[in-house]
């Protein structure tokens, strides 16, 4: 289940749900050009495609507050045209050739969705590159996607996840440049200008900042050529400011907003742990214990022995500097106060006695074995190989990988459950009328 925080605000990833490798099939080579842009290839010449994922260190966390929502909105406008071609001229090569072209933000990065037939690859990457590098944001296209995002944020205001989301920035990222709202408020949005724009891309765009992934009919020779074609003209360095490291203390605060909504939505969360730490395994497979399955904790106590609750999961949002370990849920007013209750107790039952070997054997099986289902395209691929960069992991974890998961026994995963769970600094945030019980 996907957490309403990725689909709306908080722009971090959810790592439990990721792709990951079929471990003898997955072949990941380096690719360096002469300009020294690296990107990671999986080759695949079964079928005609190919497939870039690709991103710069320049999410919505970059922007000053006073300019929120910049990114939102310049992720919306680098397909409207560049160069010569104006929107209409420039979608209509993008139709024609059957080029699928798409931009999104999340706090950290500012990420690029590319995929062509062979046939078409050096058109396809002759107007990546001119929208990297000769962006129009004609004041005609820039009012209009502008006030699309206002509108779309002022029905998004009104909505429980959006709330919830919002409300987590606030309580937990207050002070740190990742409390910005990726959208903006109204009043940011008014305020920003096509110039604007352009120096966040002629600052944010470069070299240093890039991540690349790419899968699909193309020898490393050629993706050596299309990366200096695509990247070489961009600066060799960001200059955009850097994101301060995130400190929060985790005192179990609860913060509820009051509302008439018939229903109440709560998110728990806790401290949680980055990507790259050795032990980042165990916290997947406690995850899919706790929350991450109708056999797991939560959904078998909280919701199929008392009926608090409709729906509820665990998952993990990163960032590049913070860490969350949270769960949501979806109740009945009447409901959400004892359904949070029994979530700290359960939190605590797990940490004071751990989770049983039936448990852990489940939840190897069901990591182990869900990876292969998600490689269903050369883009899943190389947003894989995207994410292996990103966070740091060597070029031969997908075989590795297997091999992790099995060897981790059930002292080591109660022994880290101990020392992560944190009962007492789970924090509530819930949106509804919350009833107190008798």
């Amino acid at each position: 289940m996907r957490g309403f925080l990725n689909r709306l605000l908080t722009g971090g990833i959810l790592f439990f749900s990721l792709i990951s490798a079929s471990q003898a099939s997955l072949k990941i080579q380096e690719v360096i050009s002469s300009h020294g842009i690296k990107a990671w290839l999986v080759e695949d010449h079964t079928i005609p495609v190919i497939s870039l994922r690709m991103s710069f260190k320049a999410g919505a966390s970059y922007v000053p507050a006073e300019k929120a929502g910049l990114v939102e909105v310049l992720s919306h406008m680098l397909d409207e045209g560049a160069g010569t071609l104006n929107s209409r001229e420039f979608n209509e090569k993008l139709q024609k050739l059957a080029i699928d072209l798409s931009f999104e933000c999340d706090s950290d990065e500012f990420k690029i969705f590319l995929k062509t037939t062979k046939n078409h690859h050096q058109e396809a990457f002759d107007l990546l590159k001119l929208a990297l590098t000769q962006p129009r944001f004609d004041a005609r296209e820039f009012e209009k996607i502008r006030s699309a995002i206002i509108s779309s944020l002022k029905v998004q205001e009104k909505t429980p996840d959006y709330l919830v989301a919002k409300t987590f920035k606030e309580v937990l990222m207050a002070n740190h440049p990742y409390g910005r709202l990726r959208m903006g408020t109204e009043e940011t949005l008014k305020k920003l200008t096509p110039h604007d724009l352009k120096a966040f891309v002629q600052k944010a765009f470069a070299k240093d900042a890039l991540t690349i992934g790419v899968c699909g009919d193309i020898t490393p020779q050629e993706l050596k050529k299309t990366l200096d074609h695509m990247f070489g003209d961009l600066p060799d360095q960001s200059s955009l400011p850097q994101i301060p490291s995130f400190e929060h203390s985790w005192d179990g605060e609860t913060k509820i907003v009051q509302t008439n909504f018939p229903q109440s939505r709560a998110l728990f969360v806790q401290k949680g742990l980055s990507a790259r730490d050795p032990e980042y395994i165990y916290m997947v497979l406690l995850n899919q214990i706790l929350g991450g399955s109708p056999t797991s904790r939560l959904f078998s106590q909280v919701r199929a022995r008392e009926g608090y609750v409709y729906t509820i999961s665990t998952s993990s949002e990163n960032y590049d500097h913070a860490y969350f370990f949270l769960g949501e849920l979806g109740s009945a007013n009447r409901h959400v106060l004892s359904a949070l209750k029994l979530i700290r107790e359960i939190w605590s039952q797990v940490k004071e006695k751990g989770v049983t070997q039936a448990e852990l054997e489940e939840a190897k099986s069901y990591v182990a074995g869900s990876f292969v289902l998600n490689l269903t395209s050369s883009g899943s691929i190389a947003e894989l190989i995207h994410y292996y960069q990103r966070w740091g992991y060597p070029m031969d974890y997908p075989q590795k990988r297997d091999k992790l998961i099995k060897s981790v026994t059930l002292d080591q995963l109660n022994k880290f459950a101990e020392k992560f769970l944190d009962p007492q600094g789970l924090s509530f945030i819930i949106v509804g009328k919350p009833e107190a019980q008798n």
